[in-house]
């Protein structure tokens, strides 16, 4: 050791960036490793979910729906040209003692009697509802039957008619609300 080192007191040496960095604070570079897998995670929650929730099955049979498109639209453009027309009375409470009725006219707006109707009405919430009425004919045009639907909500209501071979078909949606409730 030299007299000049013993005078002077031993000066610290400079560290760099380096050493600041790695040398002291050696948990920041794994910050960014806890980070990718804190996204790794969440990412592969997502996959999960998505793989394991929704089949991406609206339909069954879709491919043979889809070659059959063309038949449906057919069968509509025939029914536009018949020039049907169909009234529908639905019940506006949920419940039983309620009437559906239906008013089905031809182009002319005479009653259309001696068919066959159908009315589908689902729900579909939480779990899926159904009503299937077999409407009979009270004559006149008119089709009806006593209509049951368990639960107030959005119901969508698909009707059938068949009168002598020929088919008319809509949909429409109706609101009903539960007895006693405003």
């Amino acid at each position: 050791m030299s007299m000049q080192d013993a005078v002077q007191p031993t000066a610290r040496r400079s560290r760099g960036v380096g050493f600041r960095l790695f040398g002291e604070h050696r948990w920041v570079p794994w910050l960014f490793v806890l980070f990718f897998i804190a996204i790794f995670a969440v990412l592969g929650n997502f996959v999960r979910l998505a793989v394991g929730t929704f089949t991406g099955l609206v339909t069954t049979n879709a491919y043979e729906r889809g070659l059959a498109y063309d038949d449906l639209l057919e069968a509509e453009r025939l029914q536009a040209e018949r020039g049907w027309t169909m009234d529908l009375a639905l019940p506006e409470l949920s419940g039983p003692n309620q009437t559906a009725a239906v008013t089905l006219h031809d182009r002319n707006g005479e009653p259309l009697s001696g068919g066959a109707v159908v009315m589908m009405a689902e729900r579909m919430t939480r779990y899926a509802q159904q009503v299937r009425l077999n409407l009979h004919d009270a004559g006149n045009g008119v089709y009806e039957a006593e209509a049951n639907f368990p639960i107030s909500g959005r119901w969508m209501v698909s009707i059938l008619a068949d009168i002598d071979g020929q088919r008319h078909f809509e949909t429409t949606e109706i609101f009903l609300i539960t007895q006693g409730v405003e």
